[in-house]
């Protein structure tokens, strides 16, 4: 009975240490990141949040996710923007000169889930309106700038973006006007 419990007391020290261990080289490379993004994935606006994974030397991991709301517009027959919700997801890459590096090329590839609608209609006998709404899925590809230092603190990015696919029923719904064939966006945040 002494030595398991000798031998459970040395393994739980020893993965304690391993965990210690794994913990602390994991806070040197990873950088949390939260900003708010002006066009981009989401078209219009976007608040988003990433974390960064050091790979190498010259390469980070910088998975991202977002969200935008535009309320409805009640106001009157005539809109300019329906009423939206976009949740962006992004996958980049940051290719830098060094692990001190503060500039980085970023490379990336998003998911897009959009709801919104696609305006009021009233039915014949009825004076109430009738909302429709339309969801859709937008991939898009993205190439840009990014600045932000490994100590953290103010961060920016820009960005142009292309649209690689959608899915069908926002073909559809949606037509070309919405999304257009390439697009800017730019981002300022805090990396912490």
């Amino acid at each position: 009975m002494f030595s398991k419990m000798k031998i459970l007391n040395a393994t739980l020290i020893c993965f304690l240490f391993m965990v210690q261990h794994l913990v602390a080289q994991d806070t040197l490379i990873r950088r949390n990141s939260i900003y708010f993004e002006l066009g981009g994935n989401a078209l219009l606006y976007s608040i988003n949040y990433d974390r960064t994974f050091r790979l190498n030397d010259n390469l980070k991991l910088a998975p991202r996710v977002g969200f935008m709301y535009l309320p409805p517009d009640r106001s009157s027959d005539f809109k300019i923007f329906p009423q939206m919700t976009n949740i962006p997801l992004e996958l980049n890459l940051l290719l830098g000169k060094s692990t001190g590096s503060s500039t980085f090329a970023e490379v990336g590839f998003g998911l897009n889930y959009i709801s919104y609608s696609d305006g009021y209609t009233s039915r014949e006998n009825d004076a109430r309106p009738e909302e429709h709404i339309v969801k859709g899925v937008v991939t898009t590809a993205r190439l840009g700038f990014r600045h932000q230092k490994p100590a953290g603190g103010i961060m920016y990015r820009l960005g142009m973006l292309v649209p690689l696919s959608r899915d069908r029923r926002s073909m559809v719904y949606t037509g070309d006007d919405i999304f257009p064939t390439l697009w800017g966006g730019f981002s300022l945040g805090y990396a912490f």
